[in-house]
C-alpha cells in the first residue's frame, strides 16, 4: 500500500489558530502588510486499507463541522499563496501522528498504521521587497538571511544560472595577456590565488581562471573564497599539496550551477556544507573509523544516509545489525538495511522498534512453495 497524504484545516469561522497567529505575526514582528494565514494540518499514511483509511479521515483526523478535507494536494484557492511545512525531526517525538496511529489502531482493530504529521502555513499579502524595512534590518543583513535560507531549500527565489548553453569556450593565451593588461580585477585575481595557493600559476591555470571570470561569470571575491574553500576540503581529507586549479574547477561549475555568485552565498554554503562535514566525522566516529578518510564510495553510502534524515541512534543500530550479521562493517548490507527502513518510513530508533518488518523468505508464511509440493508429489508416487 503505497503513502497517501491529507491535508486538514478549519473552515472559515473556525480558523482560531490562524487568527491569533496572524496577530501575533502582525504586532510583533511588524509583518503590518499580511493579509491571511491559513493553517493547515498534513497527515502522510501507510499500511491501511481503503476502508479503514476513509473511516480514519472522518473519525480520527477531522471534524466534519469545523474541518475541510483535501486529499493529496492542497486547495486550489490557496496554491498560488506562499507557502512553507514544519514538521518534526528524525528523532523527535510527534505527538499529534502517534496519537492519531493509537486511535487508527484501537477503532479498526488492526495492525499499527504509519502516521507523519506536519504544519502548513499559507500566507498572502506580505511583500518579500519591503522585509528590510519591516525587520529593521540593514541590507546586508538580509542579503545573508536570504542567502542562508537558500541554501537550507526554504526560500524558493529562483537564482540566475550563468552557465551559458552550449560549448564550453576555451581560451587562448593571447586572451590571457589582454586580460592581464587591461583587466585590472583579473590581475588582483591572479596575485590573490597565487598568494592563497603558495605557488605561480602556469598558462593552462590561468586559461581556468579566466574562465571562472567570463564564462561562470563568480566575481573575484567569490573567487577567491573558492579556492579557499577547496584548499581547507584537501586539507581536512588529509592531502597535503594544494588542490590543482583543475580539481577548482569542478566545484567553481558546481557553485555558478547552484547560483552561489556572492559572498552571503557563498558563506551560507561554507557554513551549510561545514555542518554536514561535522556530521559525516560523528558518523566515523559510531563507525569506529579512525585514523584514516572515507574513501569517494564510502562517503557517497554516508551522505545518502544522512539525506534520508536518519537520527544517529538509527543508524548505529543499522551499525550494530550489520555486525551480528556479517563480523564487521559491511557498507553494502547496511545501506541494504537503512533503504529498507527508509522505505518503510523509520527514521527513528522508537519507529524501528515498533514498525520494522523485515522481508518473508519463500516459504517462511506456511505455505508451501512449487518446488516443495512437486517434491511431495514424487515421494507419494
Amino acid at each position: 500500500m503505497s503513502v497517501r497524504r491529507v491535508y486538514v484545516g478549519e473552515k472559515p469561522g473556525f480558523r482560531v489558530e490562524a487568527t491569533g497567529l496572524l496577530k501575533d505575526l502582525r504586532d510583533n514582528l511588524y509583518m503590518k502588510q499580511l493579509e491571511e494565514v491559513r493553517i493547515l494540518h498534513r497527515y502522510d499514511v501507510d499500511n491501511l486499507s481503503d476502508s479503514v483509511y476513509e473511516q480514519a479521515i472522518e473519525r480520527i483526523l477531522s471534524e466534519a463541522p469545523v474541518d475541510d478535507v483535501f486529499l493529496e494536494e492542497i486547495p486550489e484557492d490557496a496554491k498560488d499563496l506562499k507557502s512553507f511545512a514544519v514538521e518534526y525531526l528524525p528523532g523527535q517525538f510527534d505527538q499529534r501522528a502517534d496519537s492519531a496511529a493509537q486511535c487508527v489502531q484501537m477503532i479498526a482493530q488492526c495492525d499499527r498504521p504509519t502516521v507523519r504529521s506536519a504544519h502548513v502555513y499559507l500566507l498572502s499579502g506580505n511583500d518579500p521587497a519591503l522585509a528590510a524595512s519591516q525587520l529593521h534590518l540593514s541590507e546586508a543583513r538580509l542579503q545573508c538571511a536570504q542567502a542562508t535560507l537558500r541554501q537550507l531549500g526554504l526560500w524558493q527565489e529562483e537564482k540566475a544560472v550563468h552557465i551559458a548553453a552550449g560549448e564550453r569556450p576555451t581560451y587562448s593565451e593571447q586572451d590571457v595577456l589582454r586580460a592581464m593588461d587591461t583587466d585590472v580585477d583579473f590581475r588582483g585575481l591572479y596575485g590573490e590565488i597565487q598568494r592563497v595557493l603558495g605557488r605561480t600559476l602556469n598558462t593552462e591555470e590561468l586559461k581556468i581562471l579566466l574562465g571562472f571570470v567570463r564564462y561562470l561569470g563568480l566575481p573575484a571575491d567569490v573567487i577567491s573564497v573558492l579556492v579557499c574553500y577547496c584548499k581547507e576540503r584537501a586539507r581536512q581529507k588529509g592531502n597535503l599539496r594544494n588542490p590543482s586549479l583543475r580539481t577548482i574547477e569542478k566545484e567553481a561549475y558546481y557553485w555558478a550551477e547552484r547560483g552561489i555568485d556572492s559572498l552571503e552565498e557563498a558563506a551560507a554554503f561554507i557554513q551549510t556544507q561545514n555542518m554536514r562535514s561535522s556530521r559525516l566525522s560523528q558518523l566515523m566516529e559510531q563507525l569506529q573509523i579512525r585514523g584514516r578518510a572515507l574513501t569517494a564510495a564510502e562517503e557517497k553510502y554516508a551522505s545518502s544516509w544522512l539525506d534520508m534524515g536518519f537520527a544517529d541512534d538509527v543508524i548505529a543500530a543499522a551499525y550494530e545489525r550489520t555486525c551480528l550479521n556479517t563480523g564487521g562493517l559491511n557498507w553494502a548490507y547496511m545501506n541494504k538495511i537503512l533503504q529498507r527502513w527508509h522505505e518503510q518510513g523509520l527514521h527513528t530508533a522508537e519507529e524501528v522498534r515498533t514498525g520494522d518488518r523485515k522481508p518473508v523468505p519463500k516459504g517462511a508464511s506456511g505455505q508451501l512453495g512449487d518446488a516443495e509440493l512437486e517434491a511431495i508429489q514424487k515421494l507419494m508416487r
